[in-house]
């Protein structure tokens, strides 16, 4: 497991592939979900606001900041409609 300093910026990448062929793909909906050491969950929306940011076709990647906080952080990166998948999880340590 990843342990960094609390207050540094956590950079989670993800990618989504077609299943037919193994091509990046853009589903419909990108989502992100994050439990934070104080258990508050937030979800996030590609398209409404500016956590979640696409590099190209099928790449994304999310900056979580992570200042004032210390302990386990638990996160998941989903789709829905084309390409739906449930495609990356991550738990990461800040102290």
């Amino acid at each position: 497991m990843n342990v960094y300093a609390a207050g540094a910026l956590v950079k989670l990448e993800w990618v989504f592939r077609n299943s037919d062929d193994d091509s990046l793909i853009d589903p419909s909906a990108v989502y992100l979900w994050v439990k934070d050491p104080d258990n508050t969950e937030t979800s996030f929306t590609y398209g409404v606001g500016t956590k979640i940011v696409k590099d190209s076709t099928g790449t994304y990647y999310a900056l979580l900041d992570t200042t004032g906080f210390e302990g386990m952080w638990v996160s998941r990166a989903y789709s829905t409609g084309t390409a739906q998948a449930s495609t990356k999880e991550w738990e990461f340590e800040t102290e």
